[in-house]
Parts: structure tokens; sequence; C-alpha cells
């Protein structure tokens, strides 16, 4: 029996769910195929849909069936709602595939469910309507509305939807393949970010924004339609950026009129620009509110980091404490770098420096590098914010605003490490808002790191160029100007910072900055046009007061001080200069009252102000009686001592006192010590310093103060002038020379730099280059007296190029036309220009010329008779040759007496009674002698008696010394030794030797005087040829230039010069004139100077010169009757080889005489003019080291003592036979001791062929005479001896016989012979 009850139930859900399938397998459109997925159950998927076209399957979807017997229709019946549950919400959009929701209405035909409607909703129009991503996990259902007007049935046709609902699905995948394509490198999680990215972030900005996405791509990046509210914030943007203020400002006009239909994005952006255009105009608090607005239009993270900034900024700029407790309460708690990064300067603001870099520790990147430079910055640690700004700007990520943040940090984080060590004066009263820093910045500048930070700032304020200057310049701009200041680069950037300043009239930084710039480069009209912009305080009105005077505009001057003087504030630092400057034009405007009632001020008020009441009186003075000016210095100077030494009168008096007066310039440097430990140094100070140097001579102090001022600033040409200056006067011309190239070639105009450079070059002979330099200048002169200088350096060079160039007559007339007449000295320098250039009859005066030239002479000779320039002689029309001879010498001061001391002196010269160093005596005692080169011409000339023209090179007793005790040294030179060096041809060995020598700059221009073409020396040529032998080697030369004394100016200003260098102890001192090196070193001859002797062994010491060579330059030297001292090794390498191998003395001799250097040393060493007795002994001396020397043979001792002979024998003081002589030196050899045998033996040989060489051939008796002749002198001498009681171990005469066959004749001969003498 069937059961009918305790059966399963089925439910309503159940039965709806039927009915509506029932109602969908009914009514379901033609060509649809379903397929069940799951039953009929409420959750998941129900059907998969297929469709058929034309008998084709395409476009599958999925479908979710519902029914309700209690539908709930809206109010206008428009659509059906039902509640779904938000995980199967959640769940269908996770689906990519088109889902169709139908739900059918099961209540219109409850019986028959068929014929009930059905309605459908695709489900993801209504999970966007919701906002599904947005509906809380808590919340567990949702409706979903169904259009009622959406009605299922046979006749439907879905084709189109669904095929729409695909193709959406497809522009996902159709975009993750286009970025894929693009980016390879992103993996798939990577797209699909970013694709979700790109379709969320489309849906918050305009329809604007999709229609220019959808038109074709015809640029590199996306434009929003021309005139749309997007493109005119889009172009606002823009123009900010690039500080387009006031388009800016147009554009937002416009987009202001169409905010009502705008997007959220647009309005917020709009209110962003809105803020940033009143933060250029300086309202901060509308800059806050219009930031707030686009928080509150939409809260994104660069909306609300601009707003906390601008409150920052704001609270920072109005003194409001530092609780920013409030801003950071309403920050949200977003991850965004922005917003991590201002909450870090927040805190840093707030001194919580520990809790801001413990947020900046939990994240990257650009934003968290910047945000640490800034509070690094802010907590002074400059390279902590240096090392984050070089890792910030390293980033690729960066937006324009955040590098530029980087930049500007960077550069004052250099600037700050530049300053660490720097001592900074605090203002007297605590307030150093107004304090006027001296613009070469405070002692202790590290200049290195000065120029790195200039390097920085330099590119910080490229960027803030690019943009106008629209943000950040106050942090900046300070920088700039302090930094070229201390560098000495204001005249390089005032252009740029007075452009600057013109750009933004309302930024207060860039006004003060124009304003103080301008003022330093006198400037005074920009600096009065920008201080017109600045807000109205106490440091503009005084200001202002400076530039009024400065531009001359006097009345203007004394209304504003008079207006002012009670209310500004007397403490500033400025009151005291705007003061006295006031009173000045109070004095020009016959203000007398005012004068004397500021002047009371001043005095009356502390040690400061009273220091400005002594320079008000000190200028008064100055103006009021020119001539008195000279006392009103000196109480000036007594004020200062009285006061203490205040800046204000120090600095005055150390712009007024002269530098190029020695007095003066010693009390400027005193006053320059005070000022410089206080003040760093500047290029002014430079100058004036460096001319005082000059002015003293202290040529090593001013090469000093150059190098400092080169690492301390960018020096000026007058400072490279002075460098160079120095340099050439320490003897370092080459490199001089190279920085005034330098110079002249960068178009530096400097008249020091010139001279200087002319010098160089002329001492050389480059006069080309010293013309082409001098051209330059002239064309640039711009100031009769530079002009003039330019003339007369051209016309000295031509002429010393070619004394006939008809240009010199157009150069001597170019300097008539510069010339006044009642000049003497530039007059009287045309007029010697026009005889010069007119000595040669290659250049003729026009007509025109000559009548000028003979007025003008006319005039000269009767303002000027006396003129030491030029001086007229006449002759009467009768006189004699005597007679005119006379007038001549009495016009050039040569009287009788003159001339009879200089023959008394050429007398003592010629008899050798008088040793006067050789360069002086053309000009003491030798009248016919022109110069020094002359001299030396005639002394290599000269005969052995023309003692008046001999060189005496060593003085005296001569040792060699070793090479390294001179070689270590360096060599000063004289023009004679340059000269001798010449001839001996070893100047080039002189520059191997030494790796540096020195040539006075006086012996330099001494060789260019006597290289001129007209009035230089007879022997020109030779001056040349030292001046081309010595030009390859000037970056060996030193040129130092001396401090001759002022007792002896009747000497040769040259040999002063020399004896002035070698005071310095620098050099040793290279003269071939023994009597000028014993004048120059007195007590430290032997060891402080040299000659050419001790170069030339020197030379062979150091394998430069071989032995014999050596020999033969001092057989020159004894040619030119040089006196020197020969040592034996010379005298041995001069004998050759053909001599030693001789059969016998007497051929060997024959051979040595034919030697003509070996003869000249002969001549030399034994001369008429030598001592007898020492020449003797020489000989002696000589021949007893030989005999011992095995290496030398007996014929080559022979020859030697032979040509002695011949030289003794022809001495008329000395008429000693040849016999008597070679015996003298036989028993002279073994006077001194005893012999070797052997050496014993050989002297007999020796000894008997030079009796056979002076006989000229054998001969047998002579032999005898000679045994006889030798035993004679030995016997008497040994007689002597004991009559003298002297008993030495053996007698000469038994030493003698040692060197003889024992009872050989000879032995017998020379034993009775002896004993005879001894009788």
């Amino acid at each position: 029996m069937p059961h009918d009850k305790g059966l399963p139930q089925t439910g309503d859900s159940q039965e709806i769910g039927q009915d509506a399938y029932d109602c969908l397998r009914a009514k379901r459109p033609k060509g649809w195929q379903l397929t069940e997925l799951g039953g009929v159950s409420d959750f998941g998927f129900d059907l998969q849909v297929q469709i058929s076209v034309k008998q084709q399957v395409v476009h599958p979807f999925r479908l979710q069936l519902k029914g309700t017997r209690s539908p709930q229709r809206s109010a206008d019946g428009s659509f059906l709602s039902i509640n779904l549950s938000t995980t199967t919400l959640r769940y269908f959009d996770n689906t990519d595939e088109p889902v169709l929701l139908v739900l059918c209405d099961l209540s219109v035909d409850p019986e028959d469910p068929r014929e009930c409607p059905l309605h459908y909703v695709w489900i993801r129009e209504e999970l966007d309507r919701i906002q599904i991503a947005s509906v809380p996990l808590e919340q567990k259902e949702a409706a979903i509305r169904v259009p009622t007007a959406n009605v299922l049935d046979r006749t439907s046709d879905l084709v189109a939807e669904v095929r729409k609902r695909h193709r959406l699905s497809r522009v996902g995948h159709a975009l993750d393949t286009s970025v894929a394509e693009m980016d390879p490198s992103l993996g798939s999680e990577d797209r699909v970010l970013m694709v979700e990215s790109i379709t969320r972030n489309i849906g918050t900005r305009s329809i604007v924004f999709a229609q220019a996405l959808a038109e074709p791509a015809t640029d590199v990046w996306i434009n929003p339609p021309h005139g749309s509210l997007a493109w005119l914030v889009t172009e606002a943007k823009s123009a900010v950026a690039r500080g387009n203020v006031e388009k800016c400002a147009d554009l937002l006009r416009q987009a202001s009129e169409r905010l009502e239909s705008a997007s959220a994005m647009e309005k917020a952006e709009y209110w962003h620009l809105k803020g940033r255009l009143r933060l250029v105009r300086g309202d901060e608090d509308g800059a806050s509110r219009a930031f707030k607005s686009a928080v509150e239009t939409q809260p994104q993270a660069k909306y609300w980091a601009a707003w906390a900034e601008s409150e920052m900024r704001r609270r920072f700029r109005t003194a409001q404490g530092q609780d920013y407790s409030d801003v950071l309460d309403a920050l949200p708690t977003d991850a965004d770098p922005a917003l991590l990064s201002v909450k870090a300067r927040l805190l840093a603001a707030s001194r919580k420096r520990t809790e801001a870099i413990a947020l900046l520790d939990t994240f990257e990147g650009a934003e968290s590098l910047a945000a640490r430079a800034v509070v690094e910055t802010m907590f002074s640690n400059p390279e902590q914010a240096l090392q984050a700004c070089i890792d910030g700007i390293a980033l690729d990520e960066n937006r324009e605003s955040t590098r530029l943040l980087f930049l500007i940090l960077r550069a004052r984080a250099r600037f700050s490490i530049a300053l660490r060590s720097a001592r900074i004066e605090e203002s007297s009263d605590g307030d150093s808002e107004d304090d006027v820093l001296p613009p070469s910045g405070p002692i202790g500048v590290d200049a290195t790191a000065l120029r790195e930070a200039w390097a920085d700032i330099e590119e910080a304020v490229s960027a803030l160029e690019e943009i106008r200057w629209v943000s950040n310049a106050e942090f900046v701009i300070d920088l700039w100007i302090a930094t070229a200041s201390m560098l000495g680069k204001q005249e390089q950037i005032l252009a740029r910072v007075l452009a600057a300043a013109r750009q933004r009239p309302q930024q207060a930084e860039l006004q003060s900055a124009a304003e103080t710039l301008a003022a330093q480069c006198g400037d005074f009209q920009a600096a009065l046009e920008a201080n017109s912009r600045l807000p109205d305080g106490n440091m503009k009105v005084l200001r202002r007061v400076t530039f009024l005077h400065e531009l001359g505009k006097h009345r203007d001057c004394v209304e504003l001080m008079a207006a002012n003087v009670d209310t500004v504030g007397r403490s500033h630092q400025l009151f005291g200069p705007a003061l006295v400057l006031a009173a000045l034009s109070a004095d020009v405007m016959a203000r007398d009252h005012l004068v004397g009632a500021w002047r009371d001020i001043l005095r009356s008020g502390d040690a400061e102000d009273q220091a400005h009441a002594a320079i008000l009186d000190y200028l008064l003075a100055q103006r009021r009686n020119q001539l008195q000016s000279g006392e009103a210095l000196t109480n000036l100077a007594r004020e200062d001592e009285q006061l203490g030494h205040p800046k204000p009168t120090t600095l005055l008096l150390f712009e007024e006192l002269d530098p190029s007066s020695e007095t003066q310039a010693e009390q400027l440097l005193a006053l320059a010590t005070r000022l410089r430990s206080t003040i760093r140094l500047s290029p002014t100070i430079a100058v004036k310093i460096g001319v005082s140097l000059a002015t003293l001579g202290r040529w090593s102090d001013l090469l000093a103060l150059c190098e400092e001022a080169c690492r301390e600033f960018d020096v000026t040409g007058r400072i490279r002038a002075f460098e160079a200056l120095a340099l050439d006067q320490l003897g370092r011309s080459d490199e001089a020379r190279s920085i005034l190239e330098s110079i002249l070639e960068g178009g530096v105009e400097d008249g020091l730099a010139l001279n200087t450079y002319v010098n160089i070059m002329g001492r050389w002979g480059f006069t080309e280059k010293a013309k082409a330099a001098v051209e330059l200048i002239l064309e640039r002169a711009q100031s009769k007296e530079r002009r003039v200088e330019c003339v007369r350096m051209l016309f000295n060079l031509e002429r010393h190029t070619n004394p006939t160039s008809p240009r010199l007559v157009d150069l001597a007339f170019r300097m008539g036309a510069l010339a006044s007449c009642d000049d003497e000295g530039e007059e009287g320098g045309f007029l010697s220009m026009v005889f010069a250039a007119t000595s040669f009859e290659t250049a003729v005066l026009s007509d025109t010329r000559k009548d000028e030239f003979h007025a003008r002479a006319n005039a000269f000779f009767e303002r000027f008779p006396q003129s030491k320039i030029l001086r007229r002689v006449e002759f009467p029309a009768e006189a004699g040759a005597e007679e005119m001879l006379r007038s001549m010498k009495s016009a050039i001061g040569l009287s009788e007496e003159r001339e009879q001391q200089q023959a008394r002196l050429e007398a003592q010269l010629q008899s050798g009674e008088l040793p006067l160093p050789f360069a002086w005596r053309p000009r003491f005692a030798l009248g016919n002698v022109l110069d020094v080169a002359h001299l030396w011409e005639l002394a290599k000339r000269s005969t052995a008696d023309e003692m008046q023209f001999h060189l005496n090179m060593i003085g005296g007793q001569w040792e060699q010394r070793c090479a390294e005790s001179f070689r270590s040294r360096t060599p000063l030179f004289d023009l004679l030794t340059l000269f001798v060096l010449e001839d001996l041809e070893v100047l080039d060995k002189v520059f191997d030797f030494f790796p540096k020598v020195a040539i006075s700059q006086a012996t330099l221009g001494e060789l260019m005087r006597m290289s001129q073409p007209f009035s230089g020396s007879i022997f020109r040529q030779r001056c040349i040829d030292v001046q081309d032998h010595l030009r390859p080697r000037l970056a060996q030369i030193l040129q130092p230039h001396g401090a001759p004394s002022e007792d002896e100016l009747h000497l040769p200003s040259s040999s002063r010069e020399l004896q002035s260098l070698a005071r310095t102890g620098d050099y040793v001192v290279y003269s071939d004139d023994a009597m000028l090196r014993m004048w120059i070193l007195e007590d430290t001859f032997a060891t402080d100077g040299m000659c050419t002797l001790d170069l030339l062994c020197g030379l062979e010491e150091t394998g430069l010169l071989t032995t014999e060579e050596v020999a033969t330059k001092l057989a020159q030297l004894c040619d030119w009757h040089v006196s020197i001292q020969i040592q034996l090794r010379h005298q041995l390498a001069l004998i050759p080889e053909t001599v030693r191998l001789a059969p016998r003395v007497l051929e060997a001799t024959a051979m040595l005489r034919d030697v003509a250097s070996f003869m000249s040393l002969a001549r030399g060493m034994w001369g008429p003019r030598t001592d007898f007795m020492g020449v003797l002994n020489h000989v002696g001396a000589v021949v007893r080291v030989l005999v011992q020397d095995a290496a030398v043979p007996d014929v080559a001792i022979g020859a030697f003592v032979a040509v002695w002979i011949d030289h003794a024998t022809a001495r008329a003081d000395m008429p000693i036979p040849a016999l008597q002589l070679a015996a003298h030196i036989a028993v002279y050899v073994m006077a001194a001791e005893e012999l070797p045998i052997q050496a014993a033996r050989r002297l007999w040989n020796v000894y008997f062929g030079v009796v056979e060489a002076a006989h000229g051939a054998p001969a047998p008796k002579a032999y005898g005479l000679a045994l006889a002749r030798v035993a004679q002198e030995a016997g008497a001498l040994d007689k002597k001896m004991a009559n003298e009681r002297v008993t030495p171990k053996s007698t000469i005469g038994e030493r003698l016989m040692m060197g003889l066959d024992f009872n050989s004749n000879a032995w017998v001969a020379f034993s009775a012979a002896y004993i005879r003498a001894r009788k």
C-alpha cells in the first residue's frame, strides 16, 4: 500500500525555481540552447546559454534564473527589485563571461507559469551601479534592479547584446596584450594590476578623457580637445610650470566658468592649480584654502600633501610656533609616499626628528629621499642631506618638482659644508634678521667646497630659470648671491638676477638679492629699482638713502633720511653709513643744519657711530679742501687709533691710503692684517694689498697672496697680472709668460699685464709676439694713458726689430698727437722718437711733419733748456774741430778730469796693479771699450802683454769640488759668463747639468739692449747668438729681480742686482770674473761662487764631457789669456798616442810641439807672465808623480819637460840655459824624498832624453856634462843642508846614484863630480 505520509517535502523556493524554469523553457528566445549547470538551486550559475545563429553556435553566456510570486515593484513600475547574496554577487564580479539575470514574475499567472512574463538585466550593469567593490563584507544582501521594459520571449534577440558583452570582455585581454607588447618585462600579475588600474582610473576622469583616448593616435600623448575644461586645466598646469603666471591665471579664470559640469578630478585639479598660483603670488592663506578645496573635492594624496605643505609654510612665516599636530591629525592614514613624506616633514617641523626619521625608514623611493633631505637640512645635518639628494637625483622616477627639490637641497647642503668652519659674527643686539655680512664672506670659508657648491647652485638656478622662478626662489637666491660674492662672480650673474627680480616683482627675496648684487657691482639704478619693490622696513629705507646718494640724487636722499631719521632703528648696521651719505648729500644741498644735526647723532652714539662721525669729518674735510687731504687722512688715522680701530674707520683708511707710496704701503699692510682677522680676502682687498707688496718689492709675499686669492675666489685680470709680475721678479719668468698670454688672449685689458709681458718677451727677443700683444691692447684702449703706453712700447719694439722701419715715423707722430706740449716728459719723448725714427735715410718726413717737428722742437728747447731728456748744443759758425768736440763732451758730461782718470785706471789695469772686475772696466777704465761684449772680444784677440783686457777666472788658488756640491744649487749667471759658455760651445751642457739656472732681469735687460740694431753693441750678433741659444731653454731659466742697494749707484745695475740676489742665499754665483765674485761674495767666495772651470770638471765627473774634451776647452781659455788652473790629468789628456810611442824624447818633443791644444795649455801654465819659481816647482812635482806612474812612458815625460824648457828659456826675466833647467828639475824631483829604484832609473832616462832633445841630436859629450851638472846641483844642495845641520836619512846625491848602475861609468862619473861639489 503506497505511503501518503512521511514522504520528502518540497518548499516554496524549489517550486518557484521549477516554475521559473518551466517559464524559461517555454519562452526562451529562438536559437537558445540551455544547459543546466547545477540544478535549480539559488546559488551559482543556473544555466549555460549558447545561441545558434544560422545553425552556428556562437556567443555563450551564463544565466542566473530567479522567480518571485510577490515582486517588489518600483513606484513608477519601471523595475523590479530582488535581493541577492553579496557573496554571489562578488562571485559574479569575478566572472569574465557575460552573466544574464532573468526574473520570472510568477504573480501574473500562478497556475500556468508558462504564461508569466520574464524580465532580464545584465548583471555587470547592476554590479557597477551598486559598486560591489565598495559593499562592506558584513552586508549580506544587495538589491538588484530588473527593468520591466526588458521582456524576454520567443521574439527577443539578444545576439547584439551578447556580442557587445563579449567584445568588452575581449577588450581587457586586448589591453593586456598591448601592455605586454609595450613592456615585455612585465609579468602577467603586473599587467593585470595595470589593466585594472587603467579601467579604474578612467572612471575618475571626465568623458573628455575617454573621448581623447578614442581618437586616432596622432601624437605621442593624449591631448584633451582644445577648449574643453580638461584642456584649460592642462594648459594652466603647463603655464605655471613654465613660470607663465599670467597665462595660468587667465586659463583658470576661463576654467572657473565651467566647473559646474566638471568631474571631481577636474574640480580638484582646478583648486590645486589655484593654490599653486596663489603661492607664486605670495598669498599663503589663499593658497592653503585652495588646496583644502582640492582635498574636499577629491581626497588624493597629492592634494593632501599640497595643503599640509602650505600650512607648514604659512605657519612658519607667521611664526605660529612649532605645533603641527592638527595638520598631522587631519591627514589620512594612507601609505601613499607623498603623504608619508609630508608627515615626516611636519614631524621635523615640530622638532621631532627621531619620529620623522623612523617614519621615513618605513618606505623608499624619491618621496622618502626628498623628505629625508628636508629633515636633515632642518636639523643642520648637511652631509646626510647631501647624500639623500645624491641618491634621489640618481633615481629614474623623479618628477620635475622632486628633482628641483633635490637640486635645491643639494646646493644648500654643499653651501653649509663650505661654511661649516666659518666664523660668523653675531649681531650686537641679538637680532640677525637685518645683519649685513661682508660680500667676501666670513673668515674660515672652505673655498674648495664653496666651488663645489657653486656648481650645484648653478644647476639649481638653471632649473628655476626654466620655470621662471615660480617656486622655491627663497631657498636658492640667497645662496646664489652669497656664493657669487665670495667667489668674485658678481658681474657674471648680475643680469640674470635682475631678470629674475623683474619676472617676479612680488617675490621679496628676489628683490633683496637684486638690490644687494646691483649695489656690489655699482649699478645703483638697478639697485634702486629693486629696492622700490621691497616691503617697507629699516633695511629698505637705509639702503635707498645710500642708492640715492650714489646716483647724485641728493635732494631725494636728504628728504628720505630727514623723514625717517627718528623712526629707523639706530642699532641697524646700515644706520651709520646711510647717515654719513645723507649728511654728505645735505652738504651738497647747502643744508648745513642737517649736516650738524646728523653729525651730532653720530658723535653721541656708541663707538661704531663715533667711527662714522670720524668718517663724515674726513670726507667733508677732503671735499672742502683738497690741498689738505693729507692732514685729513692723518686726523682720520688718529681717531681710528683713539676709538680702538673700529671696522668703519679701518676700512676707510684702507681705501684711502696710497699703496704706491712706500710709507703708506707699510701702513696699508698693517691695516690689512687687522682687517683680515675679521674679513675674508676679497678681490678688492687683494688688489690693494698686491699694489702695496709690489711697491715694497715683497715678491714672495705677493705670489703667496695671489695663490691664496686663486684658492679663495675667481681671480681678476689684475690678480693674475700680479701673479705673473711676482713670478717674473722671482725669476720664474716662463711661468709668468704663460699666465700673461692667457690674460691677453682672453681679452683682458690690464696695463700691468701688458707691461710685464712686453718686458719678458723683450728680454728674450720675442718682439713679434710682444708687438701683437701691444697692438691688441691699443686696438681696445680707451684712455689716453693706455694709448700713450701702447704707442711707446710699439715704437721700441719696432725699432728693435727694424731701426729703418717707415712705421717708426708714424708711431712717433702718433705719440705727438697724444703728447702735451707743456709736459716735458711727453713732449721730450715725442721729439726723441722722431730723432730716432729719422736716423736713417730710409725714413723721410713729409713737409707738414717737418714743419710741425721744427716748431715743437724749438718750443721745447725754449721751455725746457736744461732738460735731461733732450738738450740742444749750439756751435759758433767759426768753431774748429777741437772746440766742437769740447762742446759735445760738455753736453754729455765728459770732463777733462774724467778722461785723465780713465787713462790712469787703464794704465793700472795694464800693469796688473788694479784688480777691477771685468764688466766694470768699460765704464771706469777703458774709455774706448763700449760694453762687456766688446771687451770680451778684445780679450780673446789680445796679446799676453795687454793685461787690461785679460780675464782672471779663479782669483788665486783653486781646488776642484765634487759636482754635487754646486749641482744641487741654482747657478746665477752674469753676462760675461754667458759669452764665455757660448764661445766654449758648452751652453747646452749647462742645462743638462743643472735642473734650473738663474739669469737676473738686469743681466737679461743688458743683453737685450746690447742686441739692439741701432743703439746696441758693436758685437750685436754675439748678443743675439746668446739669446737664440737661451730661448729654447726658457722653461729652465729663472729670471729673478733683485733689490740693489742704493749706496753704490755708480756701479753697474746688473752687478748690484747680482749682489742683492746672492745675499738671499738662494743661488750659487756663477761668474767667470773672479774679481766680481769676490766683490759680491766677500767671505763666502770659496763656497758660494763658481766659474766655468768648476763646471767643466763637473761635466767631466758626471760623464757629460770626456777628460780630453775638458782639456781642449781649457786650452781654448788659455788661448784667450784667461787665468785658470790646469790639473795634471788634463795636461796628460792632450798628449797624443804618437808622442807616447815615439822612440826617443827628441822625436816625442817635436811631435808634442805640433799639438796646438797642448801648446795652448803650456802657454797658459808657463807663459812669460807666470811666476817662474812656482812653475819650476810645479814641473818638478809633475815629473816626480809621472816617473812613478808606469802608464806614462819616459818619452812622454821627457817631451813634457822639454816643452816647459822651451817656454822657460824664452823668458826675458830668467835667462837660464836649458841644461841647467833640466838639472834643476832632476834634483828637485829627488830632493823631496827618496824614490823607488825603478822611479830613480826612469828619472835618469827622462833627464838624458831631455838633454838629447835640448841639443837636437845625440851628443856623447853632453851626457858627461849633464851628469856633472846634476852632481854639482845635488852636491851644493846637500852641502848647504849639512851646514844648516839638516840630517836626512839619505842625501840627494845618494838618492840619485840609486838610479845609476853601481860602478858603471855613469855612476863613477857622477860620484866624482858629486864629491867635488860637496868639498
